[in-house]
């Protein structure tokens, strides 16, 4: 009905709303007076009015800097601007005063904010404005977030179900008995913008192609390890390709509740969530930089590329302690796409990068398990293939005798 209104008769009805006892305009007696919703309802009616005959709020509304700070956010919205958004919602955040709340001002925030997070389809459990105080463009911005206790026995619990004990050539020739089991002691979740809008970038047009277009089948169920995906090829056959789901990996189960519990965006098609063992320094760079290429080692059974594994205690191999005793490993989104298989113990590392290029294939699945009975490994050779989630902080328990 507003709407409908002439110039003259929207005057005449702010007139009457201002007419009302003023203290019916100051937040902390509206939320007395009337219900939370009704009192915003009035409050963002006349601050949206406010700003279409560009006159300023009442003040006791919200301050000289509260309005400026709303009219600011208000010019971010139509522009669409991720550079202009951030720096109005960290402008208006600086207005905020305790002894002087506004709803009107949080609801025009968090507005801001939610935009800001469509934008670059970010998580729903990032704070948004958090990252926008970091001091960098938000584009760019990046948060090592520590996770309360009760999230870190979510972590123990698929480390737990993850766990392996199997005894590899890697740990034969670094002397690394198998541990008992992967104590984890602190959890720290990654919050990197750029890397995020990156990821999604380069995956979602992947991840919006029906699951007929990445041919291949995948098995009927979770894969223990040892066990060969339908469609792989048999020892000495050639590779064949695979559509995976994340059901179909140690990881599955328990990696969809947790990034339910955590409201995360849940895996996808041919998504799956991976472990990847490093230093506790290169953890750190990859968290707030991004898997860097010429990092990679060529002599890798799948050549230069970034490997991940199912199983935690296979990418305990590839980690070092800290000077603390502790351990890193990082838990990363991982899009997989079309999947070349290979499960042949002798690799052919030229003949195997070129049929990933033959076969137009996004990752390879090194099949140790069928192979010689270990693990199963997934090699991608795009950095933007993966976004790393958590880094998790360990000691192993060596077994008794063994240490």
């Amino acid at each position: 009905r507003f709407r409908g209104l002439s110039k003259l008769r929207k005057l005449e009805a702010l007139k009457k709303a201002e007419d009302l006892d003023d203290n019916l305009l100051d937040d902390d007696v509206m939320h007395k007076l009337m219900p939370y919703s009704a009192s915003l309802d009035i409050a963002r009616w006349i601050v949206a009015y406010c700003l279409c005959v560009s006159v300023e709020a009442p003040d006791d509304m919200v301050s000289s800097q509260q309005w400026t700070a709303i009219v600011a956010m208000d010019k971010a919205q139509k522009s669409g601007r991720l550079d202009h958004l951030s720096q109005a919602l960290l402008d208006a955040c600086a207005t905020r005063n305790r002894r002087r709340y506004s709803a009107v001002l949080d609801f025009k925030i968090r507005g801001v904010a939610e935009r800001l997070r469509r934008k670059v389809r970010l998580p729903r459990s990032w704070d948004v404005e958090r990252l926008c105080r970091t001091g960098t463009p938000f584009e760019s911005a990046r948060e090592i977030v520590d996770m309360d206790e009760e999230h870190v026995r979510w972590f123990q619990d698929l480390f737990r179900d993850t766990f392996c004990p199997t005894y590899t050539r890697d740990r034969k020739r670094e002397g690394r008995p198998v541990p008992m089991k992967l104590d984890v002691r602190k959890v720290e979740e990654v919050q990197n913008v750029e890397l995020w809008k990156e990821y999604g970038q380069h995956t979602g047009p992947l991840l919006a192609a029906a699951p007929g277009d990445m041919d291949g089948a995948a098995p009927a169920g979770p894969a223990p390890a040892g066990a060969a995906p339908a469609g792989a090829a048999a020892a000495g056959a050639a590779p064949s390709v695979w559509s995976p789901k994340p059901s179909d990996f140690l990881t599955g189960e328990k990696a969809a509740i947790l990034l339910k519990k955590l409201k995360l965006p849940p895996l996808q098609s041919t998504e799956a969530l991976l472990f990847h063992g490093t230093t506790p320094e290169a953890a750190r760079a990859i968290a707030v930089g991004r898997f860097q290429l010429s990092k990679a080692k060529p002599e890798g059974l799948g050549g230069a590329g970034f490997y991940f594994a199912e199983s935690c205690t296979k990418s305990d191999e590839y980690t070092k302690a800290g000077e603390d005793g502790r351990h890193a490993m990082l838990l990363v989104r991982v899009f997989l796409g079309r999947v070349l298989c290979h499960s042949d113990k002798i690799v052919d590392r030229a003949s195997l990068l070129q049929a990933v290029k033959d076969q137009g294939c996004h990752s390879v699945l090194l099949d140790r398990a069928q192979a010689v009975n270990t693990y199963r490994e997934f090699v991608i050779y795009d950095p933007k293939q993966c976004v790393p989630h958590f880094i998790v902080w360990y000691r192993p328990v060596e077994r008794p005798g063994k240490a």
